[in-house]
């Protein structure tokens, strides 16, 4: 019986039905053919990879600097808007980081990790399971990695300037203004927009990259 069955396994398909099968796989079949056009090749390499990043740090740069005026008094809309924000900073902040990674030293890794970190507390909801605001640490983590990050930014000698200046520039607005009665309730604000427009002079160059 088994020899039987593999006999005729081994039969070439001929007739009407051998005709229909190759007919199904033709090109120009109905079905092989709607497969075919869905079958879009898409070469990511590299620079692509660091533009998508560049994109990101962009995005979420101005989303930020958006986010430093009153644009909306909703809740929810807010957590949504803050929720994109952080994820376009983290993907953003990789693609900065790996870009000039071997350049910024053992400083400019190790705040790389705590912003990471920090990005995910802050991206989280704001609950404290372990007796504090996950989002007051994670913020407060993620402005002293960044301050990490422009020195090692500076001290390897790295191009544009101005990422870090305005990273550095943000925590000294929060702890200078916050000192100055008069205009302390704009300390937050200019932080907001400087820690964006960081962001933002940082992931032109990738977004620009060829």
């Amino acid at each position: 019986m088994e020899r039987r069955w593999s006999r005729q396994a081994k039969r070439p398909l001929r007739g009407k039905k051998h005709q229909r099968f190759l007919g199904f796989l033709s090109p120009t079949s109905q079905w092989v053919a709607p497969a075919r056009a869905l079958a879009i090749p898409c070469r990511m390499n590299k620079d692509a990879l660091f533009r998508l990043g560049g994109a990101a740090a962009v995005a979420g740069g101005a989303l930020r600097i958006v986010a430093a005026f009153p644009v909306s008094t909703d809740t929810v809309t807010l957590e949504w808007l803050y929720t994109a924000i952080d994820a376009l900073l983290l993907f953003g902040l990789m693609a900065i980081y790996f870009d000039r990674a071997e350049r910024l030293g053992f400083l400019g890794l190790s705040s790389f990790g705590v912003a990471v970190a920090a990005l995910s507390f802050v991206g989280g909801p704001d609950a404290d399971p372990f007796g504090f605001s996950t989002y007051e640490q994670g913020a407060a983590a993620l402005a002293i990695a960044m301050v990490g990050l422009s020195i090692a930014w500076a001290r390897g000698g790295e191009r544009p300037l101005w990422p870090a200046l305005c990273w550095f520039g943000s925590v000294i607005c929060v702890g200078l203004l916050s000192w100055i009665a008069p205009i302390a309730q704009y300390g937050m604000p200019l932080a907001g927009i400087l820690f964006g427009l960081g962001f933002v002079l940082a992931g032109w160059p990738l977004l620009r990259r060829a």
